[in-house]
C-alpha cells in the first residue's frame, strides 16, 4: 500500500498533508478486516492506477510493482476460524465483509476522484478558497463515513463470536503485533 501511494505522490505534485490522506483512505479501505481476497485487492490497485494515470489490470511488470505471491489469509474469515469460529460463523463473518466492501468501493472512488479534483485545484496561480475547502469537506465526511462502517463491522463480528473465541482472537491479534498481554 505504502508503494502505491508513494507512486501516486510521484506521479503528481502532492503536499505532504494530501499523501497521508491518500495512505489514511487507501488503510481505510484495504486493512478493514485482517485480509482482502484477490479480486478486491486488484480492483484496488485499479483505482490507483487510475490516479495515476495507468490501464487498469496492468502486469507487475509493466508497473514496476513486485507481484505478491497467492495469499493463504485471503479469506476475511481466516483470523476468526482460527480464534475458533465454526463454518456458519465464518460464513456470516464473510457475508458481513462483502458488504463493507460493497459500501466503502463507492466510497473510494469517489475519495479518489474528490483527491484529483482537489490535485487540479491547489495546482492553479489562483486558489479557490471555497471550492478547496468544499472539497476537503467531502474528503473528511467520506473517511468518517467508512471509518464508522468499519467500526460497526468489527463490533458486528465480534458479536457473532462466543466469549472464548473473543478471547482466542484477541490473543491473536496481540501476538501478531507484537503487544504484550494484559489481564483484567
Amino acid at each position: 500500500m505504502l508503494n502505491q501511494v508513494h507512486k501516486l505522490k510521484q506521479s503528481y505534485y502532492l503536499k505532504p498533508l494530501t499523501v497521508v490522506v491518500i495512505a489514511a483512505a487507501m488503510a481505510s479501505f484495504s486493512t478493514v478486516l485482517p485480509a482482502q481476497s484477490d479480486n478486491q485487492s486488484s480492483e484496488m490497485r485499479d483505482l490507483v492506477r487510475q490516479t495515476q494515470g495507468l490501464a487498469p489490470n496492468k502486469s507487475a511488470v509493466d508497473t514496476g510493482e513486485k507481484k505478491r505471491p497467492p495469499s493463504a489469509t485471503s479469506d476475511p474469515a481466516t483470523i476468526y476460524i482460527q480464534a475458533g469460529a465454526d463454518a456458519e460463523q465464518a460464513d456470516k463473518i464473510r457475508e458481513l465483509r462483502k458488504n463493507l466492501d460493497k459500501i466503502n468501493h463507492g466510497r473510494v472512488t469517489e475519495l479518489f476522484a474528490l483527491f484529483k479534483e482537489m490535485h487540479g485545484l491547489t495546482t492553479q496561480a489562483e486558489l479557490d478558497e471555497t471550492k478547496i475547502l468544499s472539497i476537503q469537506e467531502k474528503i473528511n465526511v467520506l473517511q468518517a463515513d467508512m471509518g464508522m462502517e468499519k467500526t460497526r463491522t468489527l463490533i458486528s463480528i465480534r458479536k457473532i463470536l462466543t466469549p472464548k473465541q473473543r478471547e482466542n482472537l484477541v490473543a491473536i491479534i496481540r501476538k501478531r503485533s507484537a503487544q504484550p498481554e494484559t489481564t483484567h
